[in-house]
């Protein structure tokens, strides 16, 4: 459903790993690309927040400076300063993360802003990736026309309902039988960020979803 599941479990492993980082030398945010190949910040919105900085290292994983610092819609993460090990996408991974989410919070910002809104700097540079509404859980039932519309997104890439039964997806609606009721709905979607100020790539996956009552909250 193009999210990438094995995500938690690896930033889970470089939160022990990234202490055992010997290396003395750093590497600054505007450095990274000459000096190692091209970046790709990856955002994954599940219930949780996951951001992973790859960079496409022949060899040798760069360590950011203990500057460097994450806020997502204006609050702190944790961050992960060094890729331990290579993946397809490069070297990986170097992390930001809450722990937990501060929900409450992000879907305050959400509808103040209608936007999504990702900082990481150091002494060197300033790196800003805006997105659109990711925890916002935006459904809209229709049933009278078999129809939910996510409007956080512009086009739905997969989707899930209970009880099963047959669905299409149109852009961001998620079509299924007239007559029929839906109770929980979730929805996959690969939005592109509107701001992408830093790295060479940013991407967004994301899932949302909610239980539908008999009428829409």
């Amino acid at each position: 459903m193009g999210f990438n599941r094995g995500m938690t479990k690896k930033l889970l492993i470089v939160v022990a790993l990234s202490a055992c980082t010997t290396s003395d030398h750093t590497t600054s945010l505007d450095a990274l690309e000459r000096t190692y190949g091209q970046t790709h910040i990856e955002i994954l919105a599940k219930s949780q927040l996951n951001v992973a900085l790859h960079v496409d290292a022949a060899e040798g994983c760069p360590l950011l400076g203990e500057d460097v610092s994450a806020t997502f819609d204006g609050m702190q993460m944790f961050v992960a300063r060094g890729g331990y090990d290579l993946d397809s996408t490069g070297c990986y991974p170097i992390a930001f993360w809450f722990a937990p989410l501060p929900a409450d919070a992000i879907g305050v910002w959400e509808k103040t802003n209608s936007n999504a809104q990702l900082v990481i700097k150091d002494k060197s540079a300033a790196w800003g990736i805006t997105a659109g509404k990711l925890f916002a859980n935006d459904f809209v039932d229709d049933p009278a026309h078999g129809q939910i519309t996510w409007t956080d997104v512009a086009r739905i890439t997969d989707a899930t309902v209970s009880p099963q039964m047959p669905i299409t997806i149109t852009g961001n609606v998620i079509n299924y039988p007239v007559g029929k009721h839906v109770d929980w709905v979730a929805g996959y979607a690969h939005p592109t960020p509107s701001q992408c100020a830093g790295p060479g790539i940013c991407s967004v996956n994301l899932e949302g979803q909610r239980s539908l009552g008999p009428i829409n909250p």
